[in-house]
């Protein structure tokens, strides 16, 4: 992760928005540890969000779709994971 751009194996560069840069970049930076989702609301927006908002969620979708389906994995009632 450079700023807003991710270098996929291969070569590949993708941009990523600025809340899917703060998202990626907590996630790498914890690899192979569960990262809570009231840890990235922190990093996103400075404050926990209301338990049915699936703002984190849409993010996630997001960069799965960018990344890839197997990059990010979700840990039920935990939050997610990059291995």
């Amino acid at each position: 992760l450079d700023g807003r751009t991710v270098r996929l194996p291969g070569g590949r560069e993708v941009r990523l928005s600025a809340h899917e840069a703060v998202v990626a970049g907590l996630l790498f930076a914890n690899r192979g540890i569960v990262v809570s989702r009231r840890a990235l609301s922190y990093a996103l927006w400075g404050r926990a969000l209301e338990r049915e908002s699936r703002a984190i969620d849409v993010h996630v979708s997001a960069l799965r779709r960018k990344l890839g389906r197997q990059s990010i994995a979700c840990v039920r009632g935990q939050g997610y994971l990059v291995d």
